[in-house]
């Protein structure tokens, strides 16, 4: 009774995956690597997350199915002698209009999905 309990409650299949390709460009001055991660988790029913107490409870009267939605990321990183950049594109799917898949985009009732965002960085090494 209890694993039956659990299965509802919680995705019975979580997945993650990413590919990448990297190479070297202008006789090995820059080294870069592009790629891609996915992640994805079946339907399940939701927990509830509570902002006024900050937690999460187990709604028993709430039927709200979230899950059944890829999130995607695209990256790119570089190196140009002694400096690294990175940009990255996190949950780019997050404008694509996925009809019959998923109408929520979220991972636990009322807990807002992190939305698509633009991330970069750079680190200079000061040495040869």
């Amino acid at each position: 009774r209890i694993n039956e309990q659990q299965n509802q409650w919680f995705p019975n299949w979580f997945g993650r995956f990413g590919f990448s390709y990297q190479n070297d460009a202008f006789k090995k001055a820059l080294f870069y690597r592009l790629g891609a991660d996915f992640t994805y988790y079946s339907s399940y029913n939701s927990l509830n997350y509570n902002p006024i107490y900050h937690n999460f409870q187990f709604n028993q009267t709430s039927n709200l199915e979230l899950g059944n939605y890829p999130i995607i990321s695209l990256y790119a990183i570089t190196r140009i002698q002694t400096v690294d950049i990175f940009f990255k594109y996190e949950h780019w799917n997050e404008w694509i209009i996925l009809p019959n898949i998923n109408k929520r985009y979220e991972t636990i009732s009322q807990y807002p999905i992190q939305p698509a965002r633009f991330r970069f960085g750079f680190q200079w090494k000061f040495w040869n």
